[in-house]
């Protein structure tokens, strides 16, 4: 099954209850909405910009729901979606645009049109006939998504994923042993997520275009993160999960309204360990920190925590991920279908000769199997970045 009609079939169970809501604008998308929206864009997409499949279409801008409902459009013709920052420089823009081939470049920001060309604003997609919607057959080995990594290391790299290790990184979070609540993310039917990670990089497609949408939550799209604006959509909408890196949650934390926020139950935390004071800030509130581990390879590696959050504990590995420790370095290495199928442009293979994921990170263990991230691997060397944890 392809990802599309995985979740077009999932989220009919939901109705008429709001998916999406604008925060910019207050304007909502029901479930029932989703995929005929979807298609009729999909069928603007193939009618008048000549879509098809395995085109890949850019698309650089900020969070809105029409970006998810577009997402869905692409992969309906089995299109390839390459997300580009839009925070990214103009020189890395070409760059990743070169790189990926792309057909057609897709933005709700108008700075970005004069650089490029054959870009189409979302103002300017309209919601055709889905009679002129193609027919298209799409496997789950098809590729889907093209992810960067940061490029801290050197010049980003593009990330390969496909419709099998898409769907495969969703079941695998709601299947694990860990997850007694059977979540994806913290997100449960009927909560509503703050939707701050940008949807251009993984966490935030993962998280608000696939996960949500399938627990049947409503993400409340943030187009950009402030820290005012962030506080008045929790209140607003009295958001219950917020999915956020430790900077975020520190601003959260030290917010003189923080006591205001009774509706938030849990904060969803990653992109890095959450630290030991910032962690006992936290206890002192209603709501429950989570911390959890992932990268673009590989979307989610580890459960949330269930049990009491310790300072620099990612939760423990998915129980459908196998794992392998390199014994000089301690370097985690990963094997399952939620592995990326293979680097943009680069004809090196992404796992090794038995199929692990060198994911580079440095890792140790406590004695009921939780996760400790202590480093990144530097050539031959680790590199210790967080010293020694507390519990």
């Amino acid at each position: 099954m392809n990802v599309c009609d995985f979740v077009f079939d999932k989220i009919k169970q939901y109705g008429d209850e709001i998916a999406l809501i604008d925060f910019s604008t207050n304007k909502t998308i029901k479930f029932s909405e989703i995929q005929p929206k979807a298609e009729a864009i999909a069928a603007d997409l193939s009618w008048w910009k000549g879509v098809n499949k395995g085109d890949v279409v850019s698309i650089i801008a900020t969070n809105e729901p029409k970006y998810v409902i577009i997402v869905y459009a692409l992969i309906r013709l089995g299109a390839i979606v390459n997300s580009i920052s839009p925070l990214s420089n103009q020189e890395t823009m070409v760059q990743q645009l070169k790189d990926s081939n792309t057909k057609l470049i897709l933005s709700n920001l108008f700075t970005h049109l004069q650089f490029f060309d054959n870009v189409v604003h979302f103002n300017d997609l309209i919601e055709s006939d889905i009679k002129k919607l193609p027919d298209v057959k799409i496997s789950n080995e098809d590729e889907l998504l093209i992810l960067w990594t940061s490029g801290t290391t050197g010049k980003p790299k593009g990330i390969v994923h496909t419709h099998k290790s898409m769907l495969a990184q969703y079941e695998m979070a709601i299947e694990d042993k860990h997850n007694k609540i059977k979540d994806y993310m913290g997100q449960r039917h009927k909560d509503i997520v703050a939707g701050t990670m940008p949807l251009s990089k993984g966490m935030g497609l993962y998280v608000y275009a696939f996960g949500a949408m399938l627990q049947g939550a409503c993400v409340v799209t943030l187009p950009k993160f402030d820290t005012e604006e962030f506080i008045k959509l929790i209140l607003k909408y009295k958001v219950t999960v917020v999915h956020a890196v430790p900077i975020m949650i520190d601003f959260l934390i030290k917010h003189p309204l923080i006591e205001t926020i009774t509706s938030l139950r849990e904060i969803i935390s990653g992109g890095s360990s959450v630290p030991h004071n910032l962690i006992s800030e936290i206890k002192k509130q209603e709501f429950k920190l989570r911390q959890c581990y992932g990268m673009e390879e590989t979307a989610c590696i580890s459960s949330p925590q269930y049990e009491e959050t310790r300072s620099y504990s990612v939760g423990k590995i998915c129980s459908g991920i196998e794992f392998k420790i390199i014994d000089e370095t301690d370097e985690l290495c990963i094997r399952g279908p939620n592995v990326m199928k293979r680097w943009l442009n680069d004809s090196k293979s992404c796992v090794d000769e038995d199929g692990f994921y060198h994911t580079g990170d440095v890792v140790t263990f406590e004695k009921d199997d939780t996760m400790i991230i202590v480093g990144r691997l530097e050539g031959k060397n680790t590199k210790t970045t967080r010293g020694t944890w507390k519990n």
